[in-house]
């Protein structure tokens, strides 16, 4: 492509000169007129020259390949930002729980949340993990909370036990 944009760089520069040379050198009058006239044509002819050539099926193809290489690129990016956010929403869903945990009197000793996109691509909370000591009450309690709070299904909502030293 770079070859034939310099080749009709080199033609267009070509035909520029020689009209230049040719106004110079023609007489006044009716023939500088005719001469003129030609020129332009010329020189209209040299810059739609590559347009003659144009094949559209080959421009078709280079559109859908590069219509093709924006698509992976695109969601080559989305994985990357989709790397980058999820720990830091992770940490931030683990937060939220520690916290809330700590505002119903319980002790966690750690937090591990499992996210997974949702509808809108957001990275949501489908499964916690809990490791400390709980009463059975105070499971349900906090599993009621994270589901009622964070949309957590009790069912994934894991208790591990600390054993105290």
């Amino acid at each position: 492509m770079m070859e034939g944009l310099r080749s009709w760089l080199i033609s267009l520069v070509t035909v520029s000169i020689l009209c230049a040379a040719a106004d110079t050198l023609m007489p006044e009058g009716g023939p500088k007129r005719v001469g003129k006239l030609l020129c332009g044509m010329l020189l209209l002819c040299a810059i739609l020259k590559p347009l003659v050539r144009l094949d559209p099926e080959e421009g078709r193809r280079w559109l859908e390949n590069w219509k093709r290489e924006v698509e992976e690129q695109t969601l080559e990016l989305e994985e990357e930002v989709d790397r980058a956010v999820k720990p830091v929403i992770e940490t931030g869903y683990e937060a939220y729980i520690a916290k809330r945990a700590a505002e119903l009197g319980l002790q966690v000793e750690d937090v591990s949340v499992e996210t997974a996109a949702g509808e809108d691509g957001l990275a949501l909370p489908v499964g916690v993990e809990l490791t400390g000591h709980f009463e059975k009450t105070d499971r349900e309690r906090l599993a009621r909370t994270l589901a009622e709070d964070l949309g957590i299904p009790p069912d994934r909502i894991r208790f591990r036990e600390e054993v105290p030293p």
